[in-house]
């Protein structure tokens, strides 16, 4: 009997809204209603929501913070009062958000598209969120949210999901160091990355990834063609008239300029076979190697090599179209294929490129992706 008083006598106040400045009521009663040792039937229980609902929209920030804390570990709370809890300020929101055994990838997908940054942080936060709310979260462009998402082990982060991610990794340590320690990291985009990160993450890419079988020591001996002209002292011969060397002695940069000038116009003029040819004899990279390099479906490998070859993204850009056919061109610039090969290229370290140039081996660096 005296339980059954009490529990009307709740009932009545929250009619009455007799709550103090503080929300005290609603608080006194999900701790004392909701505890985890509280023994209710499913009428108390029922009876007990009610109560909340009427007095949550009503009570301070930080009430309602202890009321989510409790409710977040309980796995019957109504919907709707989960609802209204996770869309409410994040500080708030949040024990809900990263603990709730009740929240579904729907409810999480929804949250990362249209909450704020701090929801944001705190669905990437929650324990193993599926590929699908990764990506979200990922689309959102947002760097917080992003290593946040990196720094969670046991989420799940999906290729499509790694290749954006990629592109925010150039020129930022941060990023590198994150999505190098992920252990479901493709290995051909782990081997992409090896051409902008620094010494130690190269190490650890050896270490760690499938790529020992696409590389070799010694693949080109001549890396960046700037630097070894400056350090000679010589010219190197124009593909394009015959291979002989030349007595002058230029700028490096109206060399690399007559350099990738020359290669152009011998693709454009005698087609990819001579251009493969003349590539190969400078790099000592085999044709097939270069063949696989330049392949239309290798726009990233193709930018590491016009990076070294002294191409602007201009160039660049004739090269990759030279390598299409009409069609795959198309394609190519219809579907925004087009733009990321050209900020993939704008973004290329030319002595990172020269390295993994270097290190190419004979079997051709996209034969192995996935």
């Amino acid at each position: 009997m005296g339980r059954q008083v009490s529990y009307e006598k709740l009932l009545n106040l929250a009619h009455q809204r007799a709550i103090d400045g503080k929300g005290g009521l609603a608080a006194s009663i999900a701790k004392m209603c909701l505890d985890q040792e509280a023994d209710l039937t499913p009428g108390e229980l029922d009876l007990t929501y009610q109560i909340l609902r009427k007095l949550i929209d009503r009570v301070e920030v930080q009430i309602r913070r202890n009321i989510a804390d409790i409710l977040a570990d309980r796995s019957d709370v109504p919907r709707d009062l989960l609802a209204f809890l996770t869309n409410d300020a994040v500080h708030v929101a949040y024990p809900i958000i990263v603990r709730s055994k009740q929240m579904k990838e729907i409810d999480l997908l929804k949250l990362a598209a249209r909450q704020s940054h701090g929801h944001a942080i705190a669905v990437a936060s929650r324990p193993e969120i599926t590929e699908a709310v990764s990506q979200g979260l990922i689309e959102r462009n947002e760097a917080d949210v992003d290593q946040t998402l990196l720094r969670n082990e046991t989420a799940t982060i999906g290729r499509a999901g790694f290749e954006m991610l990629l592109e925010r990794s150039i020129g930022n340590d941060t990023y590198q160091e994150l999505i190098v320690r992920r252990h479901e990291l493709p290995d051909d985009l782990a081997r992409r990355m090896y051409s902008w990160v620094g010494d130690a993450l190269r190490h650890h890419i050896t270490r760690n990834f499938d790529i020992d079988s696409q590389t070799i020591d010694g693949a080109v001996d001549e890396a960046v063609w700037a630097s070894l002209d400056e350090e000679t002292g010589r010219v190197r011969a124009d593909p394009a008239k015959g291979g002989a060397a030349k007595d002058v002695d230029p700028s490096a940069t109206e060399r690399a300029h007559r350099r990738a000038t020359a290669y152009l116009r011998l693709l454009e003029e005698q087609g990819q076979t001579a251009f493969l040819s003349a590539v190969a004899q400078d790099t000592k990279l085999s044709e097939r190697t270069l063949a696989q390099v330049f392949a239309p479906e290798s726009p990233e490998t193709a930018a590491i090599a016009c990076t070294v070859l002294g191409m602007d993204v201009d160039k660049f850009i004739a090269v990759l179209q030279a390598f299409h056919d009409d069609a795959g061109w198309q394609r190519f610039t219809a579907d925004g294929s087009l733009d990321k090969a050209c900020d993939y290229f704008d973004r290329i370290d030319p002595l990172g490129a020269a390295t993994v140039l270097r290190h190419w081996q004979e079997t051709p660096p996209g034969e192995n992706h996935a």
